[in-house]
C-alpha cells in the first residue's frame, strides 16, 4: 500500500511540475517499472506465506524424530533402509521450507527497502521541485542515480529468485 500511494504521490508531482524541473526529477518510467516489480514480489510473497503456513514444521521434526528413533530399534535391514528412505524425505522436506523462509525474508527485505527509497525519493523530489536552480542539478543527479541502483538491485533479486525457485507469475 505505501509502495502504490508513494508511486501515486510522485505521480502528482510529475504531473503538477513544469518540463523543466520534469526533465530534472528524470524519467517517471523508472518509478512505475520498480512498483511494477514490487508488485511482482508482493505477489511471490504472498504465495510463499500461505504456502508456508499450510506447513507444519513442528510435526515434520516429530516424524524426523520418531523415524530417528525407529532406525534405531529396528533389526531387520529392508525396514531400516525403507525408515532411512523416509527420513531423509522429511528432512530434505524441512530444509526446503527452510530454504524457501529464506526467500520469502529476502522479498519482505526488498520490498521494504524500495518502500522506503520510494518515500525517500518523493521527498527529494518535492526538495528539487522547490529548490534554487543551483542545487538542482546535483540532487537530480542523485535521485537519478539511487533509483538506477535500486532497480539494478531489484532486477538481481527477481533474477536470482526464477533462477533458483519456481514460482508461478
Amino acid at each position: 500500500t505505501n509502495i502504490t500511494t508513494t508511486k501515486e504521490k510522485i505521480q502528482q508531482l510529475y504531473d503538477d511540475t513544469d518540463d523543466f524541473t520534469r526533465a530534472l526529477l528524470g524519467d517517471f518510467s523508472q518509478i512505475e517499472n520498480l512498483v511494477g516489480r514490487s508488485d511482482k514480489f508482493l505477489f511471490k510473497a504472498q504465495t510463499i506465506r500461505n504456502y508456508l503456513s499450510s506447513e507444519n514444521v513442528d510435526r515434520i521434526k516429530q516424524d524426523i524424530t520418531s523415524l530417528q528413533g525407529k532406525i534405531q530399534k529396528i533389526r531387520d535391514d529392508f525396514s531400516k533402509r525403507q525408515y532411512e528412505q523416509a527420513l531423509n524425505a522429511r528432512r530434505k522436506h524441512l530444509e526446503s521450507l527452510r530454504d524457501i523462509q529464506q526467500v520469502y525474508e529476502r522479498l519482505v527485505s526488498q520490498l521494504t527497502n524500495i518502500s522506503n527509497s520510494l518515500d525517500s525519493m518523493y521527498s527529494r523530489m518535492m526538495k528539487l521541485k522547490t529548490s534554487e536552480d543551483s542545487l538542482e542539478s546535483a540532487d537530480s543527479d542523485q535521485v537519478s542515480t539511487e533509483l538506477d541502483d535500486l532497480l539494478r538491485d531489484v532486477e538481481q533479486l527477481d533474477t536470482a529468485l526464477n533462477k533458483n525457485l519456481s514460482l508461478p507469475e
